[in-house]
């Protein structure tokens, strides 16, 4: 792979396939049959005894007293929130680099987001960042995990504790991982898990709770049946937002093959970390191999000496069916929306939105396809002055 043949002479894309940062992990599709048939034999597709087996499994992953199952973790959230948010209160605090739906949530319930900065390092919100940001009408710290990342949870308990105000974590991105060998899964008040397609565990399309507390989650398992009980709220009552069996069966065999996957990321992981150090001007995000991790997602840094802005090196990358993305772009405090929001002090949010990139990782990128991604990296670095003439 040259620079004349894929910068001048080629026309078609280096991948014939679209490479891309979703996980796609598929389980045992006989598997995933019988488990289905079981459900058909009890004449049961709705919430029964796999979403049950479910609940307890997951309960164990995360060394949590109560795991709440639903639809998805859009809704699981939503009706978190609602459930935790201190009353009369009009306040959710979440940094402003994150999944670009947490602002939209917060508003659904009449609430209003209130964007804090994040740490350059660690890429998440901080105790600092966040406590600058709460006044009296705080009403929910919703502390979003970065992405390979994981943030100080316990220091975040600590300061929910000292203002009495609930903490969720948004732990999609963290998995089934640990922090000082704590499960991530049994912090704060609850966090909030998703299992669709790109994620660790495929249930399709599913989320679900994790809490300690057993009056937080009976009430969302009443939430989940009934919709939302707030006559403010933007969203009707009688809502379901059960899992149903089905899904719950797909979950049930991605955990059943938890182990190799995680086996075979961190093969992808290793291999892209080894092939990043000849790479001048990229840094790989690297993880905390001394906790447990689902090794899902690949970041990378272009420092400020790399030759091409990101949009650029990503339009190249997108021609050839590398389909790399912006790590959590825009950020939510520069977004125009139809509802209030506050931004606290942004200093450092901004600079760092337009350095990251998150890379092709997951089932269908093997590892001859990361050998490609990388040398093509090198050809943009080590031609770049004529990629900037051609661009």
């Amino acid at each position: 792979m040259k620079f004349e043949d894929i910068f001048i002479k080629s026309s078609t894309p280096i991948f014939s396939e679209i490479k891309s940062t979703s996980n796609l992990v598929k389980p045992n599709f006989d598997n995933f049959i019988e488990k289905v048939k079981q459900s058909y034999e009890n004449k049961n597709f709705k919430q029964g005894k796999q979403v049950l087996d479910f609940e307890n499994k997951l309960s164990k992953i995360h060394g949590t007293n109560e795991c709440i199952a639903f639809c998805n973790g859009l809704w699981g959230m939503v009706l978190t929130i609602q459930a935790l948010c201190l009353p009369h209160k009009t306040e959710v605090i979440m940094p402003t680099m994150t999944y670009r739906r947490l602002a939209d949530i917060t508003a659904w319930l009449n609430l209003t987001p209130h964007f804090c900065d994040i740490d350059p390092k660690g890429l998440g919100a901080t105790v600092a960042t966040v406590e600058s940001c709460i006044n009296s009408d705080t009403g929910l710290l919703l502390i979003a995990q970065p992405i390979v990342k994981v943030c100080d949870m316990h220091a975040f308990e600590r300061l929910g504790k000292k203002y009495s105000i609930p903490v969720l974590f948004d732990s999609v991105e963290a998995g089934v991982g640990t922090l000082k060998n704590k499960k991530i899964g049994s912090f704060g008040a609850a966090e909030c898990f998703s299992m669709h397609a790109s994620k660790l565990i495929n249930g399709f399309e599913a989320g679900y709770i994790t809490t300690n507390d057993t009056q937080l989650a009976e009430k969302l398992r009443e939430l989940r049946c009934n919709g939302l009980n707030n006559n403010n709220a933007i969203i009707s009552n009688g809502l379901n937002t059960e899992l149903n069996e089905v899904h719950a069966a797909m979950g049930l065999i991605g955990l059943a093959e938890l182990g190799p996957q995680i086996e075979r990321n961190k093969a992808r992981y290793y291999l892209y970390k080894q092939l990043l150090k000849t790479l001048p001007s990229v840094t790989l995000v690297e993880y905390d191999e001394q906790e447990a991790r689902g090794y899902k997602n690949i970041l990378i840094k272009l420092e400020d000496n790399w030759p091409l802005s990101r949009q650029e090196t990503l339009t190249l990358m997108h021609q050839d069916n590398i389909l790399a993305r912006p790590y959590y772009w825009p950020v939510l405090h520069t977004k125009e929306t139809d509802y209030p929001t506050i931004s606290g002090n942004i200093i450092h949010a901004n600079n760092v939105s337009e350095q990251y990139i998150l890379m092709p990782s997951g089932e269908f990128l093997s590892l001859e396809d990361i050998h490609k991604v990388v040398h093509y990296l090198k050809i943009i670095h080590y031609n770049s002055q004529e990629i900037k003439e051609r661009l």
